[in-house]
């Protein structure tokens, strides 16, 4: 690990500036390595998106719907669509809600962290049903 540019300045070369000058130095140089730090994690940040964007799409991984002991249906999808479109979904339905489980692969996991934004989406044509997404190890208390 690098040592601070204050840190790299021997004894000698210390004394050789006023008090009032070395804080103002010392202040400066502060400020200068704050801005470096600051750039240097935009670009990991931006690094990373590029990076997790591309593992993402190279693994065509998504989140999907999972079987949870609690399930007590499964529901089939419409028959207006197409496999590849839609699959079933084990739900918990006790006559007032719905609830089904989601498993999310790795790097949708990091995104999140990053993002820190989960968008729902419902096929439903022309009304929004009322829905509820939850983040916990489990919604059954």
């Amino acid at each position: 690990m690098k040592k601070p540019i204050i840190n790299q300045l021997d004894r000698e070369q210390m004394r050789m500036f006023p008090d009032s000058l070395w804080t103002t130095s010392q202040e400066i140089m502060l400020a200068k390595l704050k801005l470096r730090r600051d750039i240097e994690s935009t670009k990991l940040v931006q690094y990373l998106i590029k990076i997790l964007t591309k593992a993402e799409a190279q693994l065509n991984q998504e989140t999907k719907p999972i079987y949870f002991k609690q399930a007590t249906k499964n529901l089939s999808k419409p028959k207006s669509m197409k496999e590849d479109e839609c699959g079933s979904l084990w739900v918990y339905n006790d006559g007032e809600i719905c609830i089904s489980c989601w498993k999310v692969p790795f790097i949708k996991r990091i995104k999140l962290l990053i993002f820190g934004k989960v968008w729902l989406g419902i096929v439903s044509g022309q009304s929004q049903p009322p829905c509820w997404i939850e983040i916990e190890k489990t919604p059954f208390k």
